[in-house]
Parts: C-alpha cells; sequence; structure tokens
C-alpha cells in the first residue's frame, strides 16, 4: 500500500509533537514496506508522548492564572478577561479531543485493516501515480502550512511576551511559549489527520470506480461455484468465444464498496465527538476573535486591546482556514460517491452487451450508494460537510453584529 508510504513524514510530524504514541512497523521485504502501526512501551515515541501529554495538561492551567494576574494588573474592560481567557481554554479543550480520538485507535485499526482488504481485491500493488503525486503534494503543503500558521500565532502573541516575563519570570513563560507552540502544532497536525484519513478513503472510493471500466470475461462453460468464484472473476480469458459479464463484476465491486462504507463507519466513530466539539469553539472563537481585532483596531486609548488586536486577527484567520480544511476533508468521500454513482447510470445507458441481470445487479448496486453512509455527523446532531461553511459564516458575522450592537465592553 503505497499510499501508506507517501505518509510516512506526515507520521514522523505526528510522533514529533505528541499526536500519535504509535510507532510504523515495516514487512520483511526488501523495500520494508508499511506492515502496520504498533505500540509499545519500550519505544522513545511512547515516552515522548506521555511526557508531552503531561506538559499539555499542567502547564496550559498554570498559564491561566499568570494570564489573570497579568489582566488584573491593567486597565482592561472586564468583558475583555473572557475574550484573553477563552483562547487559552478552547485550546486545552481541543487538545483534550485530539487525546480522545486517539484513545478511538481501535476504529483506526479497524479501518486500515478494511482499506488493506480492499486493496488485496482490487488487485492493487501500486496505486496509480496521480493518486500518489497527489498525496505526496498535500503531505508537503500540509507540513508547510502548519508550520507558517503556528509560526503565524506565535508571533502575533508576542506582543504579550514582555508582560508575561515581568509577570511570570523568565524562564516559566519561555517554557509556555514553547509549550503552546507544541499545542497549536499538535492540533494542526490533527486536523491534517482527519483530512487525509478521509481523503485516502476517497481514492480508493474513485479506484473503485476506475475499475469498472472493464466487466469481467468469462467463458460461456464456466461455472462459478465455490471457492473458485472468489478468483475467477479476475481471470483473463483470452478464448474468443469469451463472454462479458457486467453481473459479477457489479456484485465484486458492491462487496468492495462495502467494506469502503465500514472503513468510513470507523473513521466516523473516531470523529463524531471531535468535530461537534471542534465545530462549537471554532464558531465562538472566530466571532469573538473578529469582534476584539475589529474594536482594537478602534481603540487607541487602550495599549493593552490594540496589542491583542493582531493576535486576534491571526486567530480568527487560522481558526477559518482549518474549518475549511477539515469540512474539505469529511466531504470527500461524498463527491466520490457521486462520480460513483454516475458510472453505474453510465454502465446501465451506454453499454450494449448488458443484460437483464445486469441490470438488476446495477440498480441493486445503486441502492447501496447513498451518501448517508458515508456523511460523518458531529454526535448525531447534524451531518458535517461544506454544505456547513454557509450557516457557519453567517453564524460568525449574527454574533458579531450582536456584540458590536450591544457594546458589551
Amino acid at each position: 500500500m503505497l499510499l501508506f508510504e507517501h505518509l510516512r513524514p506526515f507520521v514522523c510530524f505526528c510522533q514529533m509533537f505528541g499526536l500519535i504514541p504509535f510507532f510504523v512497523e515495516n514487512n520483511n521485504s526488501p523495500k520494508n514496506n508499511f506492515k502496520r502501526f504498533s505500540f509499545s512501551l519500550r519505544h522513545p515515541v511512547s515516552w515522548w508522548f506521555f511526557f508531552l501529554f503531561a506538559v499539555q495538561l499542567i502547564i496550559p492551567i498554570l498559564d491561566i492564572y499568570g494570564v489573570l494576574a497579568l489582566i488584573h494588573q491593567t486597565k482592561v474592560p472586564s468583558m475583555f478577561i473572557g475574550f484573553v481567557l477563552h483562547d487559552h481554554v478552547f485550546l486545552i479543550v481541543l487538545v483534550a479531543m485530539t487525546r480522545y480520538a486517539i484513545s478511538k485507535y481501535p476504529c483506526l485499526r479497524r479501518a486500515i485493516c478494511l482499506l488493506r482488504k480492499v486493496s488485496n481485491e482490487l488487485l492493487i500493488e501500486n496505486e496509480p501515480a496521480e493518486f500518489l503525486s497527489g498525496l505526496k503534494i498535500r503531505v508537503i503543503v500540509g507540513i508547510f502550512a502548519a508550520v507558517v500558521c503556528t509560526v503565524a500565532i506565535i508571533v502575533s502573541n508576542l506582543v504579550l511576551f514582555p508582560s508575561k516575563l515581568k509577570y511570570e519570570g523568565t524562564i516559566f513563560a519561555v517554557f509556555i511559549l514553547i509549550n503552546r507552540s507544541f499545542m497549536v502544532m499538535l492540533l494542526m497536525s490533527s486536523f491534517l489527520l482527519a483530512y487525509f484519513c478521509y481523503y485516502i478513503v476517497a481514492c480508493y472510493i474513485r479506484l473503485l470506480a476506475l475499475d469498472m471500466k472493464r466487466p469481467f470475461r468469462l467463458t460461456p462453460v464456466e461455472k462459478i461455484t465455490g471457492a473458485k468464484a472468489k478468483t475467477i472473476a479476475w481471470m483473463q480469458v483470452n478464448d474468443t468465444k469469451t463472454v462479458l459479464s457486467w453481473k459479477y463484476k457489479l456484485k465484486q465491486s458492491k462487496r468492495i464498496f462495502g467494506d469502503l462504507c465500514k472503513t468510513l463507519s470507523e473513521l466516523n466513530k473516531v470523529f463524531s465527538l471531535p468535530s461537534l466539539v471542534f465545530l462549537t469553539l471554532r464558531l465562538i472563537s472566530s466571532a469573538f476573535s473578529l469582534y476584539v481585532t475589529i474594536y482594537g483596531s478602534l481603540r487607541t486609548d487602550n495599549a493593552f486591546i490594540q496589542a491583542l488586536a493582531p493576535a486576534c486577527a491571526v486567530s480568527f484567520t487560522t481558526g477559518f482556514l482549518s474549518i475549511l480544511v477539515v469540512l474539505k476533508g469529511f466531504e470527500m468521500p461524498i463527491l466520490e460517491f457521486k462520480h460513483l454513482r454516475q458510472k453505474i447510470f453510465s454502465i446501465l445507458n451506454e453499454e450494449p452487451d448488458i443484460q437483464m441481470d445486469d441490470e438488476f445487479e446495477a440498480l441493486s448496486f445503486l441502492q447501496h450508494v447513498s451518501e448517508g453512509r458515508a456523511r460523518l455527523s458531529a454526535a448525531g446532531l447534524f451531518s458535517v460537510g461544506l454544505n456547513l461553511l454557509p450557516s457557519l459564516t453567517a453564524s460568525i458575522i449574527t454574533y458579531l453584529i450582536i456584540l458590536l450592537q450591544t457594546r458589551l465592553v
């Protein structure tokens, strides 16, 4: 499975910032290809994960007390205390959700096993170059974007760093800054993890649609029975008396499609609750950050509020971009479902050699190609996808107008 081979840089990226405590185990082939993800307390990756887990649990709580002390020493309206603290509290909650997602590792393991089964049934030894190059480009761009966003967030928050040095001390303030950088990178890598999970499934759905271009070639006297039925459909028969059969092709494709739906079901178990928490917090955070940006740019009599404006502007931008990335990732299998449905319709309408049994099998397949089987549900409350983008944008603007009109600060 070369798709997982191209994910090795991203796996190292996740291990570096404590997202996953697992390491890649290779097989015994000369190429040392991917075999599975493993966990062992003897491996350094596991110890690094637990160390960062403890640090990211304790340090942010101590940082909140330092921020409260800093706010009380400056002339800041009381409502701005909530605006300043929400970023710290939301960051802690989002990091907790990443830990929750990783605790669902059995679901991720089952999803990987199902993808391996699909790859074997499609007889894919080497995935098409377009998918591999597309995945490689996305990995490079994703890691680069995560680093840039993290640097932008940290630099924008440096305006408050001199004040924190005064109230928290140099060593503790620097340690908090480094820890915050790791936490932001952890969040960015978790967003990319969700994106790549659904992107790989979407690639296999596309491969399934491409595999349906040609029907099975079977001899008229061939009988498909027993265990032989699992392999005869893939045989290339060179006899001139062979006939084309869409029926067995559609049956095989429907079975593979069922495994892909099971894969999506396992992924949805992992990201269902985190997606609800993420979207809710990002909605609130984006509205608050945009309000502080506008208010800080207009308020010239308070240096502390003006210093918060750039940080909140960067926070709003990165938050909204992360929403786009996550929603795009969740939407990709849905788009491939539509392409697969169009492929089945083309078989029904354009193939001249299709028989009545083939039509029944194609109609049965169409009934299984339902977007509801791939759509991620946010803890069962609503479906997650690009269809949420207009309502999220409208909600952010609505809350912003309410804050500006009522002048709570």
